[in-house]
């Protein structure tokens, strides 16, 4: 009888512990990427304008929970870095698919977050678009790239490069 008991309090129990939810990540798919660049060197001014095709699934309903980036290749393999804080990304999606267009400060632009991240660009200047997913905040993953773009600014970047 002692043991029905155990068993059922451990039952019962077991049954009050919290689920625990697996949270899946999301996949993205970025296509039909349209750039034009444009550098102003004596406004300080580096602006790329990207429109894209997206599609993420599954979606998830909460707000705020997908962003894009523009991402900027890294002097060291592997890496990469954005221009822009991430809590100010002009880009959220709240749709499961669509077009999305955005104006995105680049690496050399003078509200760009950090001048000296200019220094640790790869030369040629190269990019992709990026799609992220909230995890637990302030941190993200990215669920979906571009392909790597050359920078229509090389020439000139690498001569703002040189003065710096």
């Amino acid at each position: 009888m002692r043991t029905i008991v155990i068993a059922l309090t451990l039952l019962a129990l077991a049954g009050c512990q919290p689920e625990e939810i697996s949270r899946g990540t999301s996949q993205g798919f970025i296509e039909n990427v349209q750039v034009e660049e444009s550098l102003d060197t004596n406004a300080g001014q580096h602006l790329i304008n990207v429109s894209f095709d997206y599609r993420i699934e599954p979606f998830r309903e909460k707000k705020n929970s997908y962003f894009c980036t523009v991402q900027f290749i890294h002097k060291e393999l592997g890496k990469s870095f954005t221009s822009l804080p991430l809590a100010l990304s002009p880009c959220e999606f709240d749709k499961a698919e669509g077009t999305m267009s955005v104006i995105w400060p680049g690496p050399l632009d003078n509200r760009s977050v950090d001048t000296l991240n200019a220094n640790l660009l790869r030369l040629p200047v190269q990019y992709f678009v990026a799609i992220h997913e909230y995890t637990d905040k302030p941190a993200s993953i990215i669920i979906a790239r571009s392909k790597t773009m050359k920078s229509a600014i090389n020439s000139q970047a690498q001569k703002v490069l040189e003065t710096n």
